[in-house]
């Protein structure tokens, strides 16, 4: 059984630190495949801060994650979250609560390291009836050496219809909190121009916009601007947009809200021909190209489709063209784990051919901004960690 703690959690009104803990939550479990994730320490300092676990349970139900998570409080606590301390767990065969547990882990490995301060730490380690082993410190902020170095490419905010919590200066807090360098709001542009309904359902065509046959239009384009025209004072951020392509491979953007110097992501979030392989993968191929051609810097989340749309994994013979296409059109390949698995042969081929690789959180929630503990362990499996300077896409 694999046991994650963190321990000395103590926020501060604002301070973000929440998220912090959200992101350990995730990394643990879904990266290092913990059983269970135990956190003690005082989670608010008044009443209405003792939401906290709501946040926590809220992601937990939207990914389906089956995983415990317990929280422990502080008895210096004054405001408290529900405690788990008498919770029974069955450990191995063997019964104990969850502070029992807690108490055997610290007995065997020592001081628990302090997820209260930068670069916020947690442990990770093995039971087997009495043996506590494998013990393993993880830190959620960004390592070391990256540190102010790292652009995350694709943050989305308040007004995508997916968003969680997202909104501009809690992502930009992030970002400085973690050590990244800046960030890259990306909205879907498909989503300023069509009600969520509509958008949802893929039915819409930019050109059917209106028309009896068609969807009709609500432009928040208008909303994007002011946006960052709140902003503008803030330093570390760029902007662009993640755009949509429709069934007739026109990409969804107005001329007239096309701007010169964003930093703009393609995807394709659709499919139709799903009844017949070769078609499928022709219309792949075809609304990929239209995003290329159309001047993106960045294809998001290369093949995500399949799996989302189709249930199935990408064919592998399009990971030679895609790859092909991205180097014709000087075109970065991202690397993206937001409920998406990237695929290593894919961006083998990419680094062979001197395509350009993203980073992207593809942030709906702000735990995400600057999550990449999972795309540097997989560039460091590429064999690429020393040397992303010259294998990453930067502005």
């Amino acid at each position: 059984m694999k046991i994650a703690v963190a321990s000395g959690f103590r926020p501060s009104a604002g301070d973000l630190t929440e998220f912090l803990l959200l992101r350990a939550f995730h990394l643990a479990v879904r990266f290092l495949k913990a059983d269970c994730f135990l956190v003690s320490g005082v989670f608010c300092g008044s009443a209405e801060d003792a939401r906290f676990p709501e946040t926590v349970e809220k992601s937990r139900a939207l990914r389906k994650i089956a995983v415990p998570f317990y929280c422990v409080n502080d008895p210096a606590s004054m405001f408290r979250v529900p405690d788990a301390s008498s919770t029974e767990l069955e450990v191995d065969g063997e019964k104990m609560t969850v502070a029992e547990l807690l108490e055997r882990i610290r007995v065997r490995v020592g001081p628990f390291p302090v997820f209260s301060k930068p670069p916020f730490e947690f442990l990770t380690v093995e039971l087997e009836g009495e043996r506590v082993f494998n013990g393993k410190i993880h830190r959620v902020s960004l390592p070391e050496e990256v540190v102010g170095k790292l652009t995350d490419f694709h943050v989305h905010t308040n007004l995508a219809y997916c968003s969680e919590n997202m909104t501009v200066p809690g992502a930009l807090g992030m970002a400085r909190l973690t050590g990244l360098k800046a960030v890259n709001f990306s909205e879907h542009s498909g989503q300023l121009y069509f009600v969520a309904e509509d958008y949802w359902k893929f039915q819409w065509t930019m050109n059917g916009r209106n028309r009896p046959d068609g969807c009709p239009e609500r432009r928040r384009m208008p909303d994007y601007d002011a946006l960052f025209r709140r902003y503008s004072g803030e330093r570390g951020f760029t902007h662009g947009f993640e755009l949509d392509v429709d069934r007739n491979c026109t990409v969804a953007l107005d001329d007239r809200d096309r701007h010169p110097g964003c930093v703009n992501l393609g995807a394709v979030h659709s499919l139709d021909r799903k009844e017949n392989l070769p078609l499928l993968k022709r219309e792949f191929l075809d609304r990929t190209e239209a995003l290329l051609r159309y001047g993106v810097s960045i294809l998001a989340h290369p093949f995500r489709i399949f799996r989302w749309g189709c249930g199935m994994r990408a064919p592998e013979d399009l990971f030679v063209p895609v790859a092909a296409l991205l180097k014709q059109y000087g075109v970065a390949a991202e690397i993206n784990f937001h409920c998406n698995e990237p695929y290593p042969e894919f961006l083998e081929i990419c680094l062979r051919e001197g395509v350009k690789i993203s980073l992207g959180s593809d942030s709906h929630n702000l735990y995400e901004v600057g999550f990449f503990q999972p795309h540097l362990h997989l560039l460091r499996e590429l064999g690429v960690y020393e040397k992303l300077d010259s294998v990453l896409f930067h502005l």
